[in-house]
């Protein structure tokens, strides 16, 4: 295993407040990964194929550690507090750290890039839980190697028995780690750029887990822009945004304080598209492969108009945000891209800020429908009628209304 490490300094933001984080980043070259506890599935960790791309090989761990004088957030703090922390309840793990592991067969480059896409998430969305992000290859035994760390990271640290474990991450369920490493040679084989990352649990561990096929756009493979994976790190992470909010471990709960599908996915899409047009326009977009075309916020939420246009034309005609609420959906798709437009529209006229100063903060306590009201200021049914008269707007007045980093 090669070994080097490296020093940087960020302003993270945690909570709604910033605090002063020394972020210490330690790449580990070689080192394989493994995925989270339960079979279980939470929104928001079905995955985005929306922005899913990723190839190439190596293996980084990197971290972001809180420096001890920082306050932290207000839910990290309490989360963490031993003294009121339930059995029910997320108990923070510590250090705060992020973590990336990359089967033996990713170039480092794509794990760094990856690295620094969640670092960058983080100063612009704060950092609450520990992250582990696990990238595979394409290699079948460097997947399984990487299985076995993950499962062997587990096992030590007392959250789940290495056998059992190794059962399922190794297995045939849907969203095991390997099935990552399995999707993207596949993607390979049929010559077609498909993949998926998924936000994946972890909150029996008091960690964010996500998990990833091979980023093709930061590997180089299909032409795909880097840019694209760099988005879809900051979909992911947006996710993580969304569950630090909420502190209880019943599944139940916490799927209905995540919301319905389309507010799920739709709100973490166009944060990750408005975060990444912010860190292009700062010149803090990390050094990625251009790729064979253009990325770039209004391209892309014009093409999510022509998607949505698509949908409705093949079989998801008359379709709503109130009638988007599960993945399983036939129409869940729609729920990514339409609900991203609806996120832009509430935001146009809120500001970005709203969701993490203002909802979030609210949903556990009150419900996700009572958030919504108070915050939007109007029911779902309400919203939809706008949507409706919004779509009948040329394009360039949609375009118009996008809310500018």
């Amino acid at each position: 295993m090669n070994m080097f490490g490296f020093e940087k300094r960020f302003g993270l933001r945690l909570g709604s407040r910033l605090g002063r984080v020394i972020l210490t980043c330690l790449l580990l070259l070689g080192c394989s990964s493994s995925p989270t506890e339960s079979s279980q599935e939470t929104k928001g960790d079905e995955g985005s194929d929306v922005a899913s791309e990723q190839d190439d090989a190596d293996s980084v761990s990197s971290g972001q550690v809180i420096d001890e004088g920082d306050e932290g957030s207000d839910v990290a703090s309490a989360q963490n507090d031993s003294d009121s922390a339930r059995p029910d309840e997320v108990t923070v793990s510590q250090p705060l750290i992020i973590e990336v592991f990359a089967a033996d067969d990713v170039e480092n480059s794509v794990a760094q890039a990856i690295l620094e896409s969640l670092n960058l998430a983080a100063n612009m969305w704060g950092l609450y839980w520990p992250v582990e992000y696990w990238v595979m290859g394409l290699d079948p035994e460097a997947g399984e190697a990487l299985v076995d760390k993950f499962c062997s990271r587990r096992d030590a640290r007392g959250e789940w028995n290495y056998a059992d474990c190794m059962r399922r991450e190794a297995g045939s369920e849907q969203h095991s780690l390997i099935e990552y490493q399995q999707l993207g040679a596949q993607a390979v084989a049929e010559n077609r750029p498909f993949g998926t990352a998924g936000h994946n649990g972890g909150f029996d561990w008091g960690i964010h887990r996500f998990a990833t096929t091979l980023p093709w756009g930061l590997a180089g493979r299909f032409g795909t822009p880097g840019a694209e994976d760099v988005k879809t790190v900051l979909h992911e992470y947006w996710h993580a945004v969304q569950h630090s909010f909420i502190s209880t471990l019943d599944y139940d709960k916490r799927d209905s304080a995540m919301g319905p599908v389309w507010f799920t996915e739709g709100s973490a899409e166009f944060m990750a598209q408005y975060g990444a047009a912010q860190l292009a326009n700062q010149g803090l977009m990390p050094k990625v492969p251009k790729g064979d075309w253009p990325f770039s916020y209004e391209e892309q939420m014009a093409n999510k108009l022509h998607n949505i246009d698509n949908e409705f034309s093949n079989g998801c005609a008359g379709r709503n945000l109130s009638s988007i609420t599960e993945y399983s959906d036939p129409c869940s798709g729609v729920g990514y891209e339409l609900g991203a437009w609806a996120i832009a529209h509430l935001l146009s006229e809120t500001g970005p800020d709203v969701l993490l100063e203002d909802f979030h903060p609210i949903v556990e306590k009150v419900g996700w429908e009572e958030a919504f009201e108070t915050v939007f200021g109007r029911t779902v049914a309400e919203l939809d009628e706008e949507i409706k008269r919004f779509w009948e707007l040329p394009r360039s007045e949609k375009l118009a209304l996008l809310p500018q980093p």
